[in-house]
């Protein structure tokens, strides 16, 4: 096995980054395990305290301050109406029979 200093791996691993093989394809061509590959870049980057890169964004979830308010929804063709669920059945079952 071959033994390399930290910048030669830094090298080695810009090198990938920057060309146009896969990991795969790289540790093949330079004799590199690809587990072992990624194990010394995951080591380098906690020693140096940097922050592993990643393709991946950290979302996070904002909380919404919208109150729910519960209702009832009629719709007929292009007509929406919007009824508080405290009306009365029978004024609703009224009102439904004269739209018939």
């Amino acid at each position: 096995m071959k033994s390399r200093t930290h910048q030669q791996w830094r090298e080695l691993f810009k090198q990938q980054a920057t060309g146009d093989l896969s990991v795969a394809a790289f540790c093949k061509e330079h004799g590199i395990g690809q587990s072992y590959f990624y194990k010394r870049k995951s080591d380098l980057v906690v020693k140096n305290g940097e922050r592993p890169t990643t393709n991946f964004i950290k979302v996070k979830p904002q909380p919404k301050n919208i109150t729910p308010t519960a209702s009832i929804k009629l719709q007929y063709q292009q007509t929406r109406l919007h009824l508080p669920t405290t009306i009365s059945p029978s004024w609703l079952a009224e009102f439904i029979k004269a739209l018939a």
